[in-house]
């Protein structure tokens, strides 16, 4: 059963780049929805961006992936047929993917052939949908939304590139690589500790990166991402991409770990649970702290100063936050003159 719907119920930093990553107990001749999302949920309609994904190769083509969801009130359908990728059906190849949602969304999978624990995942970002989103996609502004459109020239800065712009990420103050490795866990084992951050006042810690060892048994462990001080979401490292390479006869860091981007200001913290017996297990997370902006204080409905609130009314920045304006300061188009021009 897909978690996605519930999980986008516990976004409360946006943006934020989430996976559904599981096993599929049985596909045959019937659609297995992987991310079902019939609504997409949240106190403010959030776009939801599908980056990539990932499944199970299957040497015959037996399997088809269909991505389809509501987008702009536009019916959008994908189907990818599975083609042979390699001789190595255990480990898979992302496949990367540009798709909008804004209403429903939808990842399933279709076999010809019985095919028992297929693993699969979709990574996907959610984020606020801004005036500017809106235009670009074609979306409907309500009469509020206009007027800012015109007033901050939106349209025109869609069509010379400026927009849609990146939300800003705020400055880093260092990285924590953690990992956790064991000759053997125990069936049942108590939970293991992979990293547990606590940022200090002001900054915001960022779970960015994750690796795993693929289990020998695909239901063996589990990886679970808390979220200030809450449970968020579980992950089935059998359907993730494989901290070990079997190319060198030994453990190697893949270049391929899974890209996340899940901010917490009270704790962040990535975990293990072994549900029978398992040997060698490994697995590592990367965490930033980076400094809480104003932006962030916006978005995510924190206390500002005295400071800061002066700079919203005399900046218009919340006015800009919905606009999907993030950059102060635009450098001015010399055509091609230099400075003194």
């Amino acid at each position: 059963m897909s978690i996605s719907a519930e999980l986008m119920k516990k976004v409360f930093y946006p943006p934020e780049k989430v996976v559904e990553a599981r096993s599929i107990n049985l596909l045959l001749n019937s659609w297995v929805d992987l991310v079902e999302m019939p609504d997409i949920p949240g106190a403010v309609a959030p776009l939801v961006k599908l980056i990539e994904l990932g499944y199970m190769n299957d040497a015959t083509n037996r399997v088809k992936c269909r991505v389809e969801g509501t987008i702009a009130d536009k019916e959008v359908e994908n189907d990818i047929l599975h083609t042979y990728l390699g001789s190595k059906p255990g480990i898979d190849d992302s496949i990367p993917i540009s798709a909008w949602f804004d209403k429903t969304m939808k990842v399933h999978f279709y076999s010809t052939a019985a095919i028992s624990n297929f693993k699969a995942r979709a990574l996907y970002e959610v984020r606020n949908y801004t005036i500017a989103d809106k235009i670009a996609l074609g979306a409907t502004l309500t009469p509020e939304e206009t007027a800012l459109a015109a007033k901050y020239e939106i349209h025109h800065k869609i069509l010379s590139g400026e927009l849609p712009m990146e939300y800003p990420k705020g400055p880093m103050v260092r990285q924590q690589v953690k990992n956790f490795y064991s000759a053997s866990i125990t069936g049942e084992a108590a939970e293991q500790t992979i990293a547990d951050v606590y940022p200090p006042p002001g900054q915001k810690a960022v779970l960015t990166k994750l690796w795993c060892k693929r289990p020998s048994a695909y239901n063996s462990l589990t990886i679970r991402v808390y979220h200030d001080r809450k449970l968020y979401f579980e992950i089935n490292p059998w359907s993730l991409p494989d901290l070990a390479s079997s190319e060198g006869g030994g453990l190697q860091l893949g270049d391929r770990p899974l890209d996340l981007w899940i901010p917490g200001i009270k704790q962040i913290k990535v975990a293990m649970y072994c549900g029978v017996t398992e040997t060698h297990v490994c697995a590592m997370a990367k965490i930033d702290l980076r400094k809480i902006t104003i932006w962030d204080k916006l978005n995510w409905g924190l206390s500002l100063t005295d400071v800061e609130k002066d700079l919203v009314t005399s900046l218009f920045l919340d006015e800009k936050l919905l606009a999907g304006l993030y950059v102060l300061a635009v450098p001015i188009n010399l055509r091609g003159r230099g400075i003194n021009g």
